[in-house]
C-alpha cells in the first residue's frame, strides 16, 4: 500500500511539474491558430481580361472586349447551354453588330431578326435547338454587348 501512495504522489508531482509545460504548447498553439486567422485574405478575384466562363467555339468574343465577369455566367448540362455574357469595349457599335451577324453566320447560325439603330441594336438567331439575342448598345462612348444562348 505504501509503494502504491509512493507512486500516486510522485505521478501527481511529475504532473504538477508537466502542467505548466502542456499549458504554454496549448498557447503556442492557439496564439499560431490566431495569428493565421489575422493574416488571411481572401484572395482577390481574377482579372476580367481573362475569361473564366466555359468557351464556345461558336460564340465568337470581338478583341479588345473585355467580359462582365460579375454579371456574366455560362451553365452546361449534356446538349442544354445557357449562356449569359455583358461585355464592353471601344469599338464603334456598328461595327460591332456586322462582327456578330457576321461570324455567327459563319458559325452555323442562322439570323431571324434585325432590329434597331445606331445607338441600340437587337440581332435574333437560331441554330438547332437554340436562340442566341445579341443587344449592342452605345453609351457614353462605349460599346457594350448582351449576349444570351437559351434552348428554345
Amino acid at each position: 500500500m505504501a509503494s502504491t501512495c509512493r507512486a500516486l504522489v510522485i505521478v501527481g508531482l511529475v504532473s504538477l511539474l508537466l502542467a505548466p509545460g502542456c499549458k504554454n504548447a496549448a498557447d503556442k498553439v492557439n496564439k499560431s491558430v490566431a495569428d493565421a486567422k489575422a493574416t488571411f485574405k481572401p484572395a482577390e478575384p481574377p482579372d476580367p481580361k481573362f475569361l473564366p466562363l466555359a468557351n464556345f467555339d461558336d460564340i465568337p468574343i470581338p478583341n479588345n472586349f473585355l467580359v462582365d465577369r460579375k454579371t456574366s455566367f455560362t451553365y452546361v448540362h449534356g446538349t442544354l447551354r445557357v449562356v449569359d455574357l455583358h461585355m464592353s469595349g471601344l469599338t464603334r457599335a456598328e461595327d460591332i453588330a456586322r462582327f456578330f451577324e457576321s461570324q455567327l453566320e459563319a458559325h452555323g447560325w442562322t439570323v431571324q431578326n434585325r432590329l434597331g439603330e445606331t445607338y441600340q441594336r437587337r440581332l435574333d438567331f437560331k441554330k438547332d435547338q437554340e436562340s442566341c439575342s445579341v443587344i449592342v448598345s452605345l453609351r457614353d462612348k462605349t460599346t457594350f454587348v448582351d449576349l444570351h444562348v437559351s434552348h428554345r
